[in-house]
């Protein structure tokens, strides 16, 4: 009895000890929370409305649930020649953000909260990136980062901050490495294998780290990966961006000066005008975020359709991933590539340096004086506006595909071929997809010889081709058929066909003004009174309707 009881006793100290090391690692991994501007939220939310009015439901309910904020993990590495503390996780958790909130749930259920914290080292290739905390953040002791890579069959540990709900909860997960050098094309870090592991992985945990454990470490754990991606349809792939890799990334980044000088910012330029006529893919890096701002949803909708099928193939990518702010920021680089192409671009001189504000930077663009703003981002300076290329202004003449309204009432009058009598109807219309319509009308047929108003409805469904003639008039031809009853003795059941042409002026968003004029062949298919049905009665129409 006294030996089990001293084993039990063991037992229990391993199970209190490894508890407590557990805790502390809560001190040092984050919830890692991404702000997006204001101007970036308003037009995510207007795009939301714009696809919802198209029908575009699923696409809508991505965007509006995107901003809503969403958040990954992080952990605490401290830069020993000065002391700073720094939050690293993956660039996909934080790419689209103005600026990032990181928040560590400690120990005793307190939160540390650190609000604004700027990105300053960001890794397209690899997927890294490094946020600075302020100087008031101080840690006792941080995780170590080790340079060696676990071998098969390892124990590894996953912490993190995957969501529960709508809200993060702390994970800690427990595996072993399946495949300590595994080599995909897909997932490679240039020529370096990542780790798989099976310790559990979920949404949110990105950016946390990949531990072993190590008694000597300040914290009982050595980092040997930051988890990155979890395979679908397959259980327990987990892949970990090796330590190697997080190393090199801290070192380079540790060993530039600051990205945010007078000088960087001259070569940042240089760089620019290099890669203007080298298509979207090179021009990117150089867009920042607050591009967006000088886009309408219309102008974006206008941009995206002058694409061609590579690009729209690339923005549809990033807004199937969750990141369409990406999206929109390819559509942005596009127009400017194509804006510039074949005009030369040299750096002239800055004006008003600032790290905070937009800083003017004069190009010679095309032989002409050009005022450029650059802002400090992502570790980069980054070009928000060339005032003289107006892209929010472009627009393509011909078929057009993003013309539509939800909404619409149009009041149409007409008069009869060879008979004395008018009608008047009242038809509510939608659009579909651009090239089709659905209606339902209320019309009045009056004969003129002797008074009489019958009155009746119709359904309408039908096809349109809208054509861009310039960026706010359309020419659209259509082809409606409708099928309905009038009431009355005279009544009866009857269909046809509308035939004819509008002209649209788009006012704003879905609202346009619209007239047009056709004719109507219609044909009673039988009638109540003793005329005889099969008669083809012709008509010709005009119409005006405000859609919106």
């Amino acid at each position: 009895m006294k030996i089990k009881f001293l084993a039990a006793l063991f037992f229990s100290f391993i199970l209190l000890s490894l508890n407590a090391q557990t805790n502390s690692l809560r001190n040092v991994v984050a919830v890692v929370r991404p702000v997006y501007s204001e101007t970036t939220i308003d037009f995510l939310t207007k795009f939301s409305e714009s696809l919802k009015s198209e029908g575009y439901e699923t696409a809508s309910s991505r965007i509006k649930s995107y901003t809503k904020g969403g958040f990954g993990s992080g952990f605490v590495y401290t830069n020993p020649q000065n002391g700073q503390n720094y939050v690293l996780t993956n660039r996909h958790v934080v790419v689209q953000a103005q600026s990032v909130n990181i928040e560590f749930m400690m120990e005793d259920q307190s939160v540390r909260a650190f609000n604004k914290c700027k990105i300053v080292a960001m890794d397209d290739d690899h997927d890294l990136a490094l946020i600075a905390l302020p100087i008031e953040a101080k840690f006792e002791k941080t995780v170590d980062i080790s340079p060696t890579r676990p071998d098969d069959g390892v124990d590894v540990f996953t912490v993190g901050y995957p969501g529960l709900g709508s809200e993060p909860s702390w994970q800690f997960g427990k595996g072993i490495v399946s495949n300590s050098n595994l080599k995909i094309d897909e997932i490679m870090i240039g020529n370096v294998g990542v780790i798989q592991h099976t310790a559990q992985v979920d949404p949110g945990s990105s950016g946390g780290p990949l531990l072993v454990r190590n008694s000597n470490s300040s914290r009982g754990y050595d980092v040997v990966g930051i988890n990155t991606w979890k395979a679908q349809g397959r259980d327990n792939v987990n892949i970990s961006i090796p330590s190697s890799v997080i190393i090199k990334f801290i070192s380079d980044f540790l060993s530039t000066s600051n990205n945010y000088t007078k000088e960087k910012l001259e070569q940042r330029v240089k760089e620019f005008s290099n890669v203007t006529n080298d298509g979207f893919l090179k021009i990117l890096p150089f867009i920042s975020y607050d591009y967006i701002a000088h886009l309408t949803i219309n102008s974006y909708l206008e941009l995206f359709h002058a694409t061609s099928d590579k690009v729209k193939e690339a923005v549809v990518k990033q807004f199937d991933n969750g990141y369409p702010i990406e999206g929109v920021r390819i559509v942005i680089a596009d127009a400017i590539g194509k804006k510039l192409n074949s005009k030369k671009v040299s750096f002239s001189s800055i004006e008003g340096f600032s790290e905070t504000e937009p800083t003017i930077v004069n190009v010679n663009l095309a032989d002409k004086n050009e005022k450029t703003e650059w802002v400090a981002q992502q570790g980069h300076w980054q070009i928000t506006n060339i005032p003289s290329l107006k892209i929010e202004s472009e627009w393509k003449k011909g078929l057009s595909g993003d013309y539509g309204y939800g909404n619409s009432f149009f009041v149409y009058s007409g008069s009869g071929f060879g008979v004395n009598s008018s009608s008047f109807e009242i038809t509510y219309q939608g659009t579909i997809r651009t090239y089709y319509t659905y209606g339902a009308s209320l019309q009045t047929n009056t004969d003129l010889q002797n008074g009489t108003i019958i009155v009746g409805g119709n359904f309408t469904i039908g096809g349109q081709l809208p054509y861009r003639m310039t960026r706010n008039i359309y020419l659209v031809p259509f082809a409606r058929g409708f099928a309905g009853m009038d009431l009355g003795f005279d009544g009866g059941f009857y269909g046809g066909i509308k035939l004819g042409a509008e002209f649209a002026y788009h006012i704003v968003k879905n609202c346009y003004f619209i007239v047009g004029a056709g004719i109507k062949p219609q044909m009673y298919l039988f009638t109540l009174d003793s005329g005889s049905p099969g008669t083809v009665q012709l008509a010709t129409f005009v119409h005006a309707a405000i859609t919106f």
